[in-house]
């Protein structure tokens, strides 16, 4: 019995066993496929403006990736989730082990979506991936960003009420997103530099800054103690020259803006030079004034003598920055076309695909079908007696028809695709570089896909109205050499249209002397680049005069009244091949276009034309021809 009772015991500690060596089995497996999920990528992001962006515009998704795993070669995607439909942005990356990269993409969206979604794939498999929270502004809020040390500085601002405007918001972020895409930065109305240092701004951050003040933004640098440093790498831009060292001054005249005199009155005060055109605001006695503002472009740059953070607790703050602020909205972006989803190329593009048979064409081509189809086919079989014959040739003669019509139709569209581009060039007297913004028409004779190559600075998107909306989803995919739109599908006979941004140099160069005196604009103006332009018009609000021909060194006065409105009704420009030039005038300026001045602008412009395209593209690998004209809208210097 107790050999019976040992021999038992045995049995059940084998079973233990058993059963323990099976669970470790089944539970390695899952432990494995846990590890094997757990893909060793990390993701870290910043998106917009500290999660503030303006609906239908630009703006930056900030990415810094780390992989601890094997090499990776694959793509970050930005979507939204809640909108499907939205464009979707990708950047090709190349991750080593161990590697650890920052990237920016530029991204936008026609709704208001709430989140973003950052997602790491190789080829169809996610890596990684991330979402963030953003929030969506319209056109009514006064969008304040400011890029300090001090994460509470002008936090009052959100009560700021300006005129036009419902409302004001104020991100903070750090300088590190300030985007290098002029076209980014629109969505800012105003954009402070406090205690920072600025010195290590990228040189096409610091272009883009320059560009956005020229298109309406509004720049304030701080001073006192640390204006150097804040100030360093935006110092040409600046009203004044900072000559270092410190002023004691008083703050005290400000009490004329806010009604009570700030708390701290006194303070320290940057010695600086004003330069030729800076404005004095709120002067001192004996001493600086404590802000200095010029006007660059349509945009102004102001700075203040003051640090900034002096204003802390002063009631009269807001009222201070309500009377120096102006209520301007920089233009010259595509955000009221993607939000209407408006294709303003679809009225100025006579293409291949507008071009229909005329009416007289189809009532000669049908009369002639019906009397073979009928008496002729008819006579014919009579008189051959064979009027048995008839289901076939009855057929014949609808595929005969059939032939015809579609040969028709062939050469009125051609067999080849076509690109035709018009592209409107926005830009500021004696300034070199300005922004572009390209429509591309893609003209297709037949269903096939394409991929289009754009220069790697270009930010691409779609224009669509309500009409071509075809549900399709558009991907944009930056690499380090191009951007690229890949897949385009072009249905037969029928056009896509891809709007391209970007900075571009001004190969066209103008000296103005023009004032405006006794409601008449007058003075000269002298081509001093090495490009003729066409047509050239000065434009003010509505009134305008027709300079024709402006060559290389010539000079044209200038004389008209300002009381008139025939523009751009009563201009007289022929049409540039398929485009309709005097069409596209109509589109920007009548219908207020985001991309042109609007009719109560005050300042004077030069409208001129070339007859060439701006932005270069490569379709399926090769460089395309383009059929193309470029309108220049050029801001003058004076009022």
């Amino acid at each position: 019995m107790r050999d019976m009772a040992v021999q038992s015991v045995r049995m059940r500690s084998w079973r233990y066993v058993i059963l323990s060596v099976m669970a470790l089995a089944s539970f390695l497996p899952l432990q494995a496929a846990s590890a094997a999920q757990a893909a060793p990528m990390t993701l870290s992001i910043q998106a917009a403006f500290n999660g503030v962006y303006r609906a239908g515009e630009w703006f930056p998704v900030d990415v810094q990736v780390a992989n601890d795993g094997p090499d990776v070669s694959g793509v970050l995607e930005w979507n939204f989730p809640a909108l499907p439909d939205e464009t979707r942005f990708e950047q090709s990356i190349e991750l080593p082990r161990g590697a650890r990269k920052r990237v920016t993409l530029y991204v936008f969206s026609r709704g208001f979506a709430r989140s973003g979604q950052i997602r790491l794939l190789d080829g169809t498999t996610v890596l990684a991936q991330q979402t963030v929270r953003i929030e969506a502004i319209d056109t009514t809020i006064f969008l304040t960003g400011v890029v300090s040390s001090d994460a509470t500085l002008l936090t009052s601002l959100n009560s700021l009420q300006m005129a036009g405007f419902s409302g004001t918001s104020v991100p903070h972020f750090g300088i590190d997103m300030l985007p290098e895409r002029a076209v980014a930065l629109t969505s800012l109305n105003a954009l402070f530099l406090h205690n920072i240092d600025t010195s290590g701004l990228r040189k096409a951050q610091h272009e883009a800054i320059d560009l956005w003040v020229q298109q309406g933004g509004q720049l304030i640098v701080s001073g006192g103690i640390n204006a150097a440093q804040t100030a360093a790498g935006v110092a040409d831009l600046l009203p004044v020259e900072i000559d270092g060292g410190l002023t004691p001054g008083s703050l005290a005249v400000l009490q004329s803006f806010g009604g009570s005199a700030p708390t701290v009155q006194d303070t320290a005060l940057s010695n600086v030079r004003p330069r030729q055109g800076a404005t004095p605001i709120a002067a001192t006695t004996g001493g600086p004034a404590l802000l200095y503002r010029w006007t660059h472009g349509k945009g102004s740059v102001i700075f203040t003598t003051f640090d900034l953070a002096s204003l802390r607790g002063w009631s009269g703050e807001v009222a201070l920055w309500q009377s120096v602020l102006k209520p301007f909205s920089p233009r010259t972006t595509l955000a009221d076309d993607r939000l209407s989803r408006n294709n303003p190329l679809e009225r100025v593009l006579h293409s291949p695909a507008s071009n229909l048979p005329s009416a007289g064409l189809l009532l000669v081509l049908l009369a002639i079908y019906l009397l073979a189809i009928g008496p002729a086919n008819f006579l014919l079989l009579r008189r051959l007696g064979r009027l048995d014959w008839a289901w076939l040739t009855i057929p014949a003669v609808v595929v005969l028809f059939s032939a015809a019509f579609y040969l028709v139709g062939f050469g009125i569209r051609g067999s080849l695709s076509q690109l035709d581009q018009v592209a409107i060039v926005n830009g500021t007297e004696g300034q070199p570089r300005g922004t572009a913004t390209a429509f591309i028409g893609l003209f297709s004779p037949r269903r096939a896909r394409y991929t289009v190559d754009f220069p790697a600075e270009t930010l691409i998107s779609e224009a669509r109205s309500w009409r071509d909306d075809n549900g399709a989803v558009t991907t944009v995919r930056y690499t380090d050499g191009a951007t690229e739109v890949p897949d385009v599908l072009v249905d037969v006979g029928s056009v896509r249209t891809l709007a391209a941004e970007t900075a571009v140099d001004m190969p066209v160069q103008v000296q103005s002397t023009l004032r405006v005196e006794n409601g008449n604009v007058v003075g000269s103006v002298r081509s001093t680049g090495g490009e003729t332009l066409q047509d050239v018009l000065i434009v003010r609000g509505n009134a305008f005069q027709s300079l024709g021909t402006l060559a290389p060194g010539t000079n044209q006065q200038v004389s008209f009244s300002t009381a008139s409105s025939n523009f751009p009704e009563q201009v007289d420009v022929q049409p540039a091949g398929a485009i309709q030039r005097q069409e596209l005038l109509s589109t920007l300026f009548s219908n207020g276009s985001s991309i042109a001045p609007s009719s109560n602008d005050e300042g004077i412009y030069l409208l001129g034309w070339r007859l060439t395209p701006t932005v270069s593209l490569r379709l399926n690998g090769q460089d395309a021809a383009q059929a193309g004209v470029t309108l220049y809208i050029i801001r003058l210097a004076g009022p």
